[in-house]
């Protein structure tokens, strides 16, 4: 969509078409949800309770922040999350309306209050491109990052961030000009200065973006390091694009759960290992676990467009998947809150099934009828709780005090 008519929008959405996929922005709703009420249930009986809108003060984010992801070092009581910032592109404001970076805070109160590190770790970066207007409109921007500590890497790369960098143009979302991107460094802090590495790229990839400034005015040259349709396992190689990362480090490794967004409706959260020593760039490192969730897993809880959003977890020596359900009512793409699994089997994908069905121990969900989901949690933010993504007027994060 080019214009806000009522300025209610969704951020993710895959829509399948002839072309493969397109992320777009659409029209959400006309309702008030400035204080949403979280809901949680446990087996189909639970409790709500009032969410708290996230505040963050003195950013540039005039519409919006979204999209959250928490970590900790287990030697400090700093929580740090990163999260997405959502401004107009300053060269084509009319047309990319909506463009994303993203940057980092840090709570010190348990996951009560945040503040703000200071600085963006990825930002936007506007092109003109070689095209007839209006699509010689071109934006190259940050979205759905996933930050985690991993204390068993080199002191350099401890703090990792993967994201998702791709481009727009006049408003569309070209994920053939994009790949999932990662940062390494010492600290959070650091992490703004640390080198982009272009990691994964899926099939519809252009390799036009391997050449630096090219037709798509590619803000990173080379070639991705590990072409992950290709490189682990043939179950990915209809996987038109890998996004919506979630990150999870401990003693045996780094575990990543994307989403393969295909040109069928066979999406899938799918789960990959990288072994310590985990090297990243190094496609040898990363091992195909399994599928965790795919299409049929959410139609057998009433939604027809599988899942997304999804993060991993671990909470009280056990590992769990946060994931979205997602169904085309009210509109194409529609998030319904976040769902709670957990796993059997961390090494084999392997969620908790009884007598074949999968077992939702808790569920998530913000206001009624609104577009939400997206969920994160780090046990330590307890004052936190589970936190959600809701887009209303402009794109808002809630902590629920949701434990588990």
């Amino acid at each position: 969509m080019k214009s806000r008519a009522s300025k209610w929008y969704r951020i993710f959405g895959f829509l399948a078409a002839l072309t493969g996929f397109l992320l777009i922005y659409q029209n959400c709703s006309s309702s008030n949800f400035d204080t949403p009420a979280a809901s949680a249930s446990n087996n189909g009986s639970g409790a709500s309770k009032t969410a708290n809108r996230i505040l963050i003060s003195g950013i540039p984010a005039a519409h919006g922040i979204f999209d959250a992801s928490i970590a900790q070092d287990p030697s400090s009581n700093k929580i740090w999350m990163s999260y997405s910032a959502v401004n107009a592109s300053t060269m084509w404001p009319s047309q990319n309306y909506d463009v994303v970076s993203t940057r980092l805070a840090y709570s010190t109160d348990l996951g009560l209050t945040w503040v703000d590190s200071g600085s963006a770790i990825n930002s936007p970066v506007d092109v003109t491109l070689a095209l007839a207007a209006p699509f010689n409109a071109g934006t190259w921007h940050n979205e759905v990052s996933s930050l985690v500590y991993d204390g068993g890497a080199p002191a350099s790369q401890r703090w990792k961030l993967m994201w998702h960098h791709y481009l727009l143009i006049n408003g569309a979302r070209h994920f053939e000009h994009g790949w999932l991107a990662l940062k390494m460094a010492a600290s959070p802090e650091m992490l703004s200065a640390a080198s982009e590495v272009k990691l994964f790229s899926g099939s519809m990839y252009d390799v036009g973006n391997n050449v630096l400034g090219g037709g798509s005015a590619s803000p990173l040259g080379g070639a991705p390091a590990i072409a992950l349709d290709l490189a682990l396992n043939s179950q990915l190689n209809n996987c038109a694009i890998f996004t919506e990362a979630g990150m999870l480090a401990n003693a045996s490794g780094l575990y990543l759960n994307l989403l393969c967004g295909t040109s069928t409706t066979n999406h899938r959260i799918i789960l990959l290992k990288c072994a310590a020593p985990c090297n990243p760039s190094l496609g040898a490192s990363w091992s195909f676990l399994g599928v965790a969730l795919n299409d049929a897993d959410a139609a057998s809880f009433g939604f027809n467009q599988g899942f997304s959003g999804a993060s991993l977890v671990s909470a009280n020596g056990s590992y769990y998947l946060l994931a979205t359900p997602v169904k085309n009512t009210p509109m194409d793409g529609f998030y319904n809150g976040c769902m709670l699994f957990k796993f059997d089997n961390l090494e084999a994908a392997s969620l908790q099934r009884s007598s074949g069905a999968l077992s939702n121990i808790l569920s998530v969900n913000g206001d009624a009828g609104s577009f939400n989901g997206a969920c994160t949690y780090w046990p330590a933010a307890s004052k936190a709780g589970i936190i959600y993504s809701q887009a209303v007027s402009d794109f808002r994060l809630f902590s629920t005090g949701i434990t588990f």
